[in-house]
């Protein structure tokens, strides 16, 4: 959108966006009151509410993008189109905080989690729904579509997020909510990686102009399905093939400390995954 653009569209453009973003912070830290993020991030010093508030504004962030990413329609509609929609990814990241509250990680409460126990690997889940979210958010914004559209696309992609970790927990040996609650810190970056992966996969499937709902939500169902049948088979792979002297599980939930090294490669391997399925496909 910058490029060969007058220079005062481009800066009224990047005032706005951090306008959007200033905005943004001070609308998940009103709607999480019950966090005191000046104490938490400078005095206490709490890793897991540092890990929620950046993965919420690189949620953010991925949002904007998406809304900057294309061809300039004049300093007026390009600076309403990032005030308005940035705007609506502000609305809609903050209602993914609750889906992921009350919907995902539904067995306790985050809040407490965050707060008292100082749980990072609570912490590095919220940091994967919100990056996630976000990057439905990218996809559903970028291209000639309108506000029912994005709305449309953020709401299936949350229910393709839940639905993936409802099947990442079914096909793990274990509780994800059992060892979230334990402060199992590997636990929460193997279900960052996932429903991050996740995420991206779906924004290539839904980035681009708005056609028709048939062709576009085809189009969706494709590569949602896509996420859940190739995700789960990559971690069967990266348990088999590439650490095959030792089973992920035990690596990561059947000892003292979890081998965060392991939930790393494991996490990585998901995002590695999606990036490949975006270049072939996207």
């Amino acid at each position: 959108m910058f490029w060969g653009i007058p220079v005062y569209t481009s800066i009224s453009v990047l005032v706005t966006t951090l306008l959007v973003l200033f905005l943004g912070q001070k609308v998940y830290y009103l709607m999480r009151r019950e966090i005191d993020f000046a104490d938490e991030l400078t005095n206490k010093d709490n890793g897991a509410v540092a890990l929620s508030v950046i993965g919420y504004m690189t949620g953010l962030f991925l949002a904007c993008f998406g809304v900057i990413h294309g061809p300039s329609h004049g300093l007026w509609n390009d600076v309403m189109d990032v005030a308005i929609y940035g705007a609506l990814a502000i609305v809609l990241l903050n209602i993914s905080t609750w889906v992921s509250e009350k919907l995902v990680l539904r067995k306790f409460s985050n809040i407490t989690e965050l707060v008292r126990d100082r749980n990072m690997g609570v912490g590095a889940t919220e940091l994967g729904f919100h990056i996630a979210s976000g990057l439905i958010l990218m996809g559903a914004l970028n291209g000639e579509g309108g506000i029912d559209t994005a709305l449309v696309f953020w709401a299936a992609g949350q229910i393709s997020l839940i639905l993936l970790f409802s099947i990442y927990n079914l096909l793990t040996p274990f509780s994800l909510h059992e060892h979230l609650e334990k402060d199992n810190v590997g636990v929460g970056i193997c279900i960052a990686g996932i429903l991050i992966a996740t995420g991206n996969i779906i924004r290539v499937g839904i980035s681009g102009d708005f056609i028709s709902w048939s062709t576009n939500f085809s189009q969706f169902a494709i590569y949602s399905g896509l996420s859940a049948i190739i995700l789960p088979l990559t971690r069967v792979i990266v348990d088999v093939i590439f650490v095959p002297s030792a089973k992920l599980s035990d690596e990561i939930v059947h000892q003292e400390n979890s081998n965060i090294g392991i939930a790393l490669f494991e996490a990585g391997s998901y995002i590695g995954v999606s990036m490949i399925l975006g270049g072939i496909f996207g």
